[in-house]
């Protein structure tokens, strides 16, 4: 008859080794799992970086030619207001000789200047798509080559001071355009279009009227002209040199 045994159950303990090695096995295992997928999301960071900046530099580009345009309009506009104010100097300094000894062609050219050059503002908006996308999503903290964070946040400065100014030459054009409203009767305008001719009626304010309308003039244009040669012209300067910088650091052709 033949007898069956019970199995031994009882394992003999793994030498201590054994569990060592398994243990570096499986923190080898999550390590190497832990750096393989930092070095996916490091890959897809600096690729996120890269389209950033290659969007911001379109940006930055557009802004270059917006800035290179305003500036040379604002001049323009600038010394189309010194016109305008020594026209009115005149004015003022011979206010009986023009009251006795009217002068169709003075008053025509008051009216051609400020119809050239009150109305029009010259506002710089930066082409800021980019930026504020960085800044909405958060992920302004993948600019990290160089110092091209530093740079860009620079930049961003450097706009929102000059968007400031462009608020204080908004309020001040808008000044002078109701100063020119009540001093000139500007429904003349819509009568009469080649500024010809203009009856001494359409200019509705005495010499104290005028006075105040000088000094509004030569207030808005010191504005602009510190606008155009000083904000706006720093900002094209800061726009270049990061251009430069950008595409050095990045290798953009």
């Amino acid at each position: 008859m033949e007898v069956h045994h019970p199995p031994d159950l009882h394992h003999q303990p793994k030498p201590w080794k054994e569990y060592f090695v398994e243990f570096i096995m499986i923190f080898l295992a999550v390590t190497l799992g832990f750096f393989a997928e930092s070095l996916r999301e490091y890959r897809s960071d600096r690729a996120k970086e890269k389209e950033y900046v290659i969007s911001f530099l379109k940006n930055l580009a557009q802004d270059t030619s917006d800035l290179n345009y305003f500036i040379s309009e604002n001049k323009k506009k600038v010394n189309g207001l010194d016109t305008l104010g020594d026209v009115i100097t005149r004015y003022l300094d011979n206010a009986e000789f023009y009251e006795q000894n009217f002068d169709n062609l003075y008053f025509d050219s008051v009216y051609q200047y400020c119809s050239l050059y009150i109305g029009l503002k010259y506002i710089f908006q930066s082409s800021n798509a980019t930026m504020v996308q960085l800044k909405n999503s958060g992920e302004f903290r993948l600019i990290q080559t160089g110092h091209a964070g530093d740079s860009i946040a620079v930049y961003d400065v450097i706009n929102e001071r000059t968007q400031l100014n462009s608020n204080i030459y908004m309020d001040l054009s808008t000044q002078l355009f109701d100063t020119w409203a009540r001093c000139l009767d500007l429904s003349y305008l819509t009568r009469n279009r080649s500024f010809l001719y203009v009856p001494r009626s359409a200019i509705i304010a005495g010499p104290d009227g005028m006075k105040y309308f000088y000094n509004k003039t030569i207030q808005c244009a010191a504005t602009i002209d510190s606008y155009a040669t000083t904000h706006l012209k720093r900002q094209l300067e800061c726009a270049r040199r990061l251009i430069a910088y950008l595409k050095k650091v990045y290798n953009i052709s």
